[in-house]
């Protein structure tokens, strides 16, 4: 994975869970990494290539919250990596299974809440 400044990223998982990141060969601590998201998820259908372009991850919190301003993109919301990792979990982990179904708004919203994200941008 390359972040918004090119630094390569690699990620190592374990029990469903990341245990390391390395950057530049070294180990670096996840509560250094956030994620930016540019379009409202409302829009996400609307050019889904725009939407997932619009996520990116960067290096510092300081970064992240200039991503928008620099690049001239919509503010969505900035969270840490490792609370995406919890979202990703708490949203994809029965997707694969025949008795999938899909969240209704109250369960979103109530993720959301429980993970502390800006429901202003997550339920836009």
């Amino acid at each position: 994975m390359t972040p918004s400044n090119g630094e390569h990223l690699t990620f190592e998982f374990a029990e469903g869970n990341i245990t390391k990141a390395i950057s530049e060969g070294e180990e670096a601590p996840l509560q250094k990494y956030y994620t930016v998201f540019s379009a409202p998820p409302s829009q996400w259908w609307t050019d889904v290539r725009f939407a997932c372009g619009g996520i990116q991850i960067c290096t510092s919190e300081l970064e992240a919250q200039n991503f928008h301003a620099k690049h001239g993109l919509h503010y969505g919301d900035v969270i840490s990596l490792d609370k995406l990792w919890e979202l990703s979990k708490a949203w994809y982990s029965d997707k694969a299974t025949y008795d999938y179904e899909r969240k209704t708004p109250q369960e979103a919203k109530k993720l959301f809440e429980d993970l502390g994200l800006d429901l202003r941008y997550w339920i836009s």
